[in-house]
């Protein structure tokens, strides 16, 4: 049975304002984290300029099926990516492991106008990632990281992943960590209702795993419903192998190196098949795999079927053009 990883992380990963954090993985690493783990198939995040990383990741792992998307943010304030002058490489015929784009709303580095900052607001810089996306061949991958706090007006949401989907039917769109990153352990059920902490009774924890199963529950439902949304499941939480039971299209995200594990996928797939059963993943494994090689047309007529909607002879919808 092939396995799938839907978010590797090659060479250097962008950090931000607010984490510094190193996280790099050399091409020579991340071909022995693939063998290691006997990954099949899976989508690469690779540097906006590093292209020849891929191609190196390729030639060293040539039984495995690649599928690589080009990070759009800067790796670091000197590396900050001008968002006037940014070049795709999804547009060079050239660079064939190139399937689409990666952007994240909390981590790399932008030059907007000479001011230098990190992170991409999906929602008030809508503009620039519509232009981008409108540039991108059909069949793309459009892999968006999700961040999953609790922020008011936070635009990095499943909601945002949606929407952005049914204006651009032809694009395949990745929704990273199933709407919630789950970082520090808050996504997961509190010991109780009420913690009691140094400052009194505290409820926000029980709001945060609230808070991370909506954002779980949404998830599923808008990979259910839209043909051209798939799930990343990294990082594991028991919400997201729960949900996962009723939904057709994710796949096992290792996130590999932000976890320094020579086994890290192999680990997070046996949470899933202890929570789901090994069928159930294997499915996914299939399914994902099935989703990236075919043409978006086929994933509509699979979704009409799978929804019982009654138009299986619909013309193709065009992109939605009014704003957003």
């Amino acid at each position: 049975m092939l396995k799938f990883d839907i978010h590797l992380n090659l060479e250097q990963f962008p950090t931000s304002r607010n984490s510094d954090t190193n996280i790099y993985s050399s091409v020579d690493d991340l071909a022995e984290f693939i063998k290691r783990n006997e990954i099949g198939a899976a989508v690469t995040l690779y540097p906006r300029d590093g292209y020849h990383y891929m191609e190196q990741l390729a030639q060293k792992t040539p039984d495995v099926t690649h599928y690589g998307v080009q990070v759009l943010m800067g790796v670091d304030e000197n590396d900050a990516t001008d968002i006037k002058a940014l070049e795709l490489d999804a547009l060079d015929n050239s660079k064939m492991y190139c399937k689409g784009i990666k952007i994240a709303s909390h981590r790399g580095w932008w030059n907007r106008d000479g001011e230098i900052d990190s992170g991409f607001d999906y929602g008030k810089e809508s503009s620039k990632l519509h232009k981008w996306l409108k540039q991108l061949p059909d069949n793309s991958i459009v892999s968006m990281h999700m961040q999953g706090d609790p922020i008011n007006n936070s635009a990095s949401i499943p909601m945002t992943v949606g929407m952005y989907a049914y204006k651009y039917p032809k694009l395949k769109f990745i929704m990273n960590h199933m709407g919630d990153y789950g970082q520090g352990g808050l996504s997961n059920k509190p010991k109780s209702y009420v913690t009691q902490t140094k400052d009194g009774p505290n409820l926000f924890p029980a709001f945060r795993y609230a808070h991370s199963r909506a954002l779980c529950k949404a998830a599923v439902e808008f990979a259910n419903i839209q043909h051209n949304i798939i799930l990343d499941t990294s990082v594991y939480i028991p919400n997201k192998s729960e949900m996962l039971k009723d939904c057709y299209r994710w796949a096992v995200g290792s996130d590999y190196p932000f976890c320094k594990s020579d086994n890290l996928f192999v680990n997070e797939e046996k949470k899933f098949i202890r929570d789901m059963g090994e069928d159930l993943v294997n499915r996914a494994h299939a399914n994902a795999k099935w989703f990236f090689d075919n043409d978006y047309k086929q994933l509509i007529k699979k979704n009409i079927a799978l929804n019982n909607f009654g138009d299986l002879n619909a013309t193709t919808p065009k992109r939605v053009t009014q704003k957003a």
